[in-house]
């Protein structure tokens, strides 16, 4: 998906994409 090609080209960026989709669902109380 997604997340797997961005991973490929920034680390960093894709573990700050997966933080937010943590806090986004946390928002929405589906944790």
């Amino acid at each position: 998906p997604l997340d797997l090609a961005i991973s490929r080209e920034s680390p960093q960026q894709a573990y700050g994409i997966a933080e937010l989709s943590k806090a986004r669902r946390r928002l929405l109380g589906k944790d």
